[in-house]
């Protein structure tokens, strides 16, 4: 049931005064019944968010790190090749389409 119009009236007074006398309580009785941010960062649904944020990261570097490792790495044929040694045969290419064999020491001609 709700307040008649003299009974709010009466009670808007009383909070007007209690402000007057003692505003630091009145702000600390006028803040209650309402979340703190605190409480609000501890709630089931903010407990849930973090949570689902934290899987996520890890999954996508996890994900990262998988294909990353998965990937074929280009390879520098001319930082492996074995040194030549005199009788070996060296191939050398005079075009693209053919490739033509001749022993080392051997001058192509």
């Amino acid at each position: 049931m709700g307040l008649s119009m003299e009974e709010r009236r009466i009670l808007w007074e009383i909070e007007q005064e209690l402000t007057r006398a003692e505003p630091g309580l009145a702000v600390r009785l006028s803040n209650l019944g309402r979340p703190r941010s605190s409480s609000v960062l501890r709630s089931r649904r903010a407990r849930a968010a973090w949570m689902m944020l934290v899987v996520g990261i890890i999954v996508l570097l996890a994900y990262t790190l998988f294909t990353l490792h998965a990937t074929p790495r280009p390879v520098n044929t001319h930082m492996h090749q074995a040194p030549v040694q005199p009788g070996m045969v060296a191939a050398h290419h005079t075009s693209t389409r053919a490739l033509h064999v001749t022993p080392v020491g051997v001058q192509p001609g």
